[in-house]
Protein backbone atom coordinates (compact mmCIF):
# COMPACT_ATOMS: atom_id res chain seq x y z
CA UNK A 1 0.00 0.00 0.00
CA UNK A 2 2.97 2.34 0.55
CA UNK A 3 3.55 2.78 -3.21
CA UNK A 4 -0.15 3.50 -3.77
CA UNK A 5 -0.12 6.07 -0.98
CA UNK A 6 2.83 7.90 -2.52
CA UNK A 7 2.06 7.55 -6.27
CA UNK A 8 -1.68 7.10 -6.18
CA UNK A 9 -3.48 3.90 -7.10
CA UNK A 10 -3.80 2.53 -10.59
CA UNK A 11 -7.30 2.53 -12.08
CA UNK A 12 -9.35 -0.38 -10.72
CA UNK A 13 -9.94 -3.43 -12.88
CA UNK A 14 -13.59 -3.20 -13.93
CA UNK A 15 -13.87 -6.48 -15.82
CA UNK A 16 -16.83 -8.70 -15.04
CA UNK A 17 -16.26 -11.12 -12.18
CA UNK A 18 -16.76 -14.56 -13.67
CA UNK A 19 -18.88 -17.25 -12.02
CA UNK A 20 -16.78 -20.42 -11.81
CA UNK A 21 -18.00 -23.96 -11.24
CA UNK A 22 -16.20 -26.07 -8.63
CA UNK A 23 -13.62 -27.77 -10.94
CA UNK A 24 -12.57 -24.48 -12.60
CA UNK A 25 -12.57 -22.72 -9.22
CA UNK A 26 -10.30 -25.39 -7.78
CA UNK A 27 -7.80 -25.05 -10.66
CA UNK A 28 -7.83 -21.26 -10.27
CA UNK A 29 -7.08 -21.49 -6.54
CA UNK A 30 -3.46 -22.41 -7.21
CA UNK A 31 -2.54 -18.85 -8.15
CA UNK A 32 -5.12 -16.82 -6.19
CA UNK A 33 -6.07 -15.73 -2.70
CA UNK A 34 -9.34 -17.30 -1.64
CA UNK A 35 -11.68 -15.05 0.39
CA UNK A 36 -14.82 -16.50 1.96
CA UNK A 37 -17.20 -13.65 2.81
CA UNK A 38 -19.79 -15.81 4.57
CA UNK A 39 -20.52 -15.39 8.26
CA UNK A 40 -18.01 -16.90 10.69
CA UNK A 41 -20.66 -19.47 11.72
CA UNK A 42 -21.17 -20.59 8.12
CA UNK A 43 -17.41 -20.71 7.59
CA UNK A 44 -16.95 -22.79 10.74
CA UNK A 45 -19.53 -25.32 9.58
CA UNK A 46 -17.60 -25.95 6.36
CA UNK A 47 -15.09 -24.14 4.19
CA UNK A 48 -12.47 -24.61 1.51
CA UNK A 49 -9.04 -25.34 3.04
CA UNK A 50 -6.67 -22.40 2.72
CA UNK A 51 -9.41 -19.80 2.44
CA UNK A 52 -9.54 -16.63 4.51
CA UNK A 53 -12.82 -15.86 6.26
CA UNK A 54 -13.54 -12.15 6.23
CA UNK A 55 -17.28 -11.71 6.57
CA UNK A 56 -18.83 -9.36 4.05
CA UNK A 57 -19.37 -6.42 6.43
CA UNK A 58 -15.79 -6.73 7.72
CA UNK A 59 -14.18 -6.92 4.30
CA UNK A 60 -13.48 -3.20 3.91
CA UNK A 61 -11.99 -3.04 7.41
CA UNK A 62 -9.84 -6.17 7.56
CA UNK A 63 -8.82 -7.16 4.02
CA UNK A 64 -5.81 -4.82 4.04
CA UNK A 65 -4.53 -6.36 7.26
CA UNK A 66 -4.89 -9.97 6.18
CA UNK A 67 -4.62 -10.35 2.41
CA UNK A 68 -1.52 -10.07 0.22
CA UNK A 69 -1.54 -7.23 -2.29
CA UNK A 70 -0.75 -7.93 -5.93
CA UNK A 71 -2.44 -11.34 -6.16
CA UNK A 72 -5.67 -12.28 -7.87
CA UNK A 73 -8.62 -12.98 -5.59
CA UNK A 74 -11.38 -15.58 -5.72
CA UNK A 75 -14.60 -15.17 -3.72
CA UNK A 76 -16.97 -17.48 -1.90
CA UNK A 77 -20.16 -15.62 -0.93
CA UNK A 78 -23.48 -16.39 0.74
CA UNK A 79 -25.44 -15.08 -2.26
CA UNK A 80 -24.61 -14.04 -5.83
CA UNK A 81 -25.76 -10.52 -4.94
CA UNK A 82 -22.87 -10.28 -2.47
CA UNK A 83 -20.23 -10.50 -5.22
CA UNK A 84 -20.57 -6.86 -6.31
CA UNK A 85 -20.64 -5.67 -2.70
CA UNK A 86 -17.45 -7.62 -1.99
CA UNK A 87 -15.82 -6.13 -5.11
CA UNK A 88 -16.72 -2.60 -4.02
CA UNK A 89 -15.25 -3.14 -0.55
CA UNK A 90 -12.07 -4.75 -1.89
CA UNK A 91 -11.44 -2.09 -4.55
CA UNK A 92 -11.67 0.62 -1.88
CA UNK A 93 -8.64 -0.86 -0.11
CA UNK A 94 -6.60 -1.68 -3.21
CA UNK A 95 -7.65 -5.23 -4.15
CA UNK A 96 -9.08 -4.84 -7.63
CA UNK A 97 -8.02 -8.04 -9.34
CA UNK A 98 -10.92 -10.40 -8.59
CA UNK A 99 -10.78 -13.38 -10.92
CA UNK A 100 -14.08 -15.06 -10.11
CA UNK A 101 -16.45 -16.50 -7.57
CA UNK A 102 -17.82 -19.94 -6.76
CA UNK A 103 -21.02 -19.69 -8.78
CA UNK A 104 -23.20 -22.04 -6.72
CA UNK A 105 -21.64 -21.13 -3.39
CA UNK A 106 -20.08 -23.52 -0.91
CA UNK A 107 -22.75 -26.12 -1.72
CA UNK A 108 -21.15 -26.50 -5.17
CA UNK A 109 -17.82 -27.24 -3.54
Amino acid sequence: MADDNQKGPSPPDQKRIEPLDAPVFERSMLSCILVDTRSPYSFASGHIPGSYNIWLDGLAKFAGWILEYGKDTLLVTERKEDVETARRYLVRVGFDSISGYLCEGIEDW
